[in-house]
């Protein structure tokens, strides 16, 4: 008989210990998450009584003023806007005086620099 060795584990040995490791993770990692949990609901908790008690002291809300100043604000705009179309409209009747202004040559002219310019530019991009 060949002598046994008394220290070695067997199979189910090993597959018991690694069952019991296993158990012992997803007990650890459910209690944390657990506690997480419990930390997180107290956190919320205290947060909405916080939040309900500086809204109930902070009620000093002026409707007033802020239509006030929105009035305001929409002004600006309107303003900024009617600078714009009249600034459009100058730019508008400045071009159309200048190119009325032109001869036929002229024009031929600043056709072809145009149409050369375009030309190398697309020469520039495939190259």
């Amino acid at each position: 008989m060949p002598p046994r060795r008394p220290n070695k584990p067997t199979l189910v040995d090993r597959e018991a210990a690694q069952a019991k490791n296993q158990l012992i993770a997803k007990v650890g990692v459910t209690s944390v998450m657990i506690i997480f949990f419990i930390i997180w609901m107290f956190v919320l908790k205290y947060e909405f009584s916080v939040s309900t008690r500086s809204s109930r002291t902070n009620s000093g809300f002026d409707l007033n003023q802020v239509r006030s100043e929105l009035d305001k604000t929409m002004q600006k705009v309107k303003e900024g806007i009617a600078e714009i179309k009249a600034i459009q409209q100058n730019s508008q009747s400045a071009t159309s005086s200048r190119a009325a202004d032109l001869t036929p040559e002229q024009l031929d002219l600043l056709k072809g620099k145009l149409l050369d310019g375009m030309a190398s530019g697309t020469e520039t991009i495939n190259n």
